[in-house]
């Protein structure tokens, strides 16, 4: 079973009262996670300059993932040219190329830099306001959100059982509970 998050409701509402854009950026959603007790790799916001972006990476000590932060991106791999999201960046060659690739991006407002998180499932989590209310999404993440149609939806507020409830209707509930030779 999966122990609720230690919940800190006032930032997690600060947080939320605070944005300004239809989706939230990346460190106003880093700062709802953990606002809600969500543990999650280290990050850095960078300015648009490779510097930056380079200075962020060392001090992560690792391998990185640079995103790209964007007005209306809800998709960052679907950003122009495939630069939207590069993973397991390493050394200084690597993410000078990166920034490169991504630099095109339409809207762009920065860079995130990223450890790498361990390997494991991409998870969607989301939330939007709609004519019957709040709704609630959940479900497989990343490039497979959409392809795979593996998402449960259900109306707010819910309780951290309904919560679970609602993950253990995706296939990507099975994947976090552990599946074959992946651990849970």
């Amino acid at each position: 079973a999966v122990a609720a998050p230690t919940a800190n409701r006032e930032a997690a509402t600060a947080v939320l009262r605070e944005t300004v854009h239809e989706w939230l950026t990346p460190l106003e959603a880093r700062d709802l996670l953990a606002a809600w007790g969500v543990a999650q790799p280290p990050m850095y916001a960078t300015a648009v300059s490779q510097y930056a972006v380079l200075e962020a990476a060392a001090l992560l000590d690792g391998p990185v993932a640079l995103k790209v932060d964007r007005d209306g991106a809800n998709h960052k791999s679907d950003a122009d040219g495939g630069g939207g999201v590069q993973l397991n960046l390493a050394g200084p060659r690597e993410l000078e190329a990166a920034f490169r690739r991504a630099m095109d991006t339409p809207n762009l407002r920065g860079f995130v830099v990223q450890r790498m998180a361990e390997p494991g499932g991409e998870v969607i989590v989301g939330a939007r306001q709609t004519e019957v209310g709040p709704v609630v999404v959940v479900g497989m993440g990343g490039v497979f959100a959409e392809l795979l149609d593996d998402v449960a939806l259900t109306l707010a507020p819910l309780s951290h059982r309904e919560a679970l409830e609602l993950i253990e209707q995706t296939r990507v509930g099975r994947l976090l509970n552990g599946y074959r030779t992946i651990p849970s």
